[in-house]
């Protein structure tokens, strides 16, 4: 009788345990297609930032050192309004 409690009592943990890595694993794929989607908001966003750049200072890239450098600002001041790492 006592090796049977004692074998429950070291088997519950295991028992709890496994529905909650189990739980866990199936909200993984879920954690991917969130950061995938917040991913693809920020390379959208970007292409917007590069494509305002542009609009801002035309011209050949590398036509001149201050050219590039205002192109460059322009693009991290894009980036910070829309939240997003330059």
């Amino acid at each position: 009788m006592r090796r049977t409690i004692a074998l429950a009592v070291l088997a519950l943990p295991i028992l709890l345990a496994a529905p909650v890595a189990h739980a866990q694993q199936a909200q993984q794929p879920k954690a991917k297609t969130m950061k995938n989607n917040l991913s693809d908001q920020a390379i959208e966003a970007r292409k917007e930032c590069f494509a305002e750049a542009q609009a801002r200072y035309p011209g050949n890239d590398t036509a001149s050192v201050v050219l590039q450098q205002n192109r460059e600002v322009a693009y991290r001041g894009c980036a910070a309004r829309k939240g997003v790492r330059p």
